[in-house]
């Protein structure tokens, strides 16, 4: 007994809508040197790792499409490569430029996940058990842990809390 393939789900992931599209980088691939083909398999190792939550595991249809985006991807960058040598010297240099530019750029820093679910969900509390309740710090993450499931190291919560008492007197 065979299960159904879900096509619609392979177009949704892989971003090949048609059926020719998907053959035709698989065919790319399978024409291409081993090392092409391993730096695919990396990349597609990469994108499972990306995709999968844990505890579950990954459907064929799942890897295929994966697979699929790698060598999309691979193709892709091989054949901007290919344009790039085309370009003359000066057009180079402004593409090197533009490069430049954007690196310079000061970055928006994203902050970790755990600070920004102390600070929206936890430092109030923290603070009231720490100040008021004189609660220590191993105390106060075995609070957290058995109350919220929420699990942070002492040294993390020691830094966190610092820091966050800083943005506050700040404010």
């Amino acid at each position: 007994m065979t299960k159904k393939t879900n096509t619609k789900s392979i177009a949704e992931i892989s971003m090949l809508i048609d059926l020719s599209e998907r053959m035709s980088v698989l065919n790319w691939c399978a024409n291409q040197g081993e090392e092409l083909k391993i730096e695919v398999m990396q990349r597609h190792a990469s994108l499972i790792r990306q995709r999968r939550t844990p505890g579950e595991s990954i459907t064929a249809e799942m890897s295929y499409s994966l697979l699929l985006l790698a060598a999309k991807q691979i193709r892709i960058e091989m054949s901007g490569l290919a344009l790039k040598r085309d370009l003359s010297v000066a057009q180079t240099e402004e593409l090197s430029r533009k490069r430049i530019e954007g690196f310079r750029k000061p970055k928006k820093r994203k902050g970790s996940n755990k600070l920004n679910r102390l600070r929206k969900d936890f430092f109030a509390l923290i603070i009231l058990l720490k100040e008021n309740q004189k609660y220590s710090w191993s105390e106060i993450i075995d609070y957290l842990r058995h109350n919220h499931q929420f699990d942070v190291s002492k040294a993390y919560i020691q830094v966190a809390y610092n820091k966050l008492r800083i943005e506050v007197s700040h404010e």
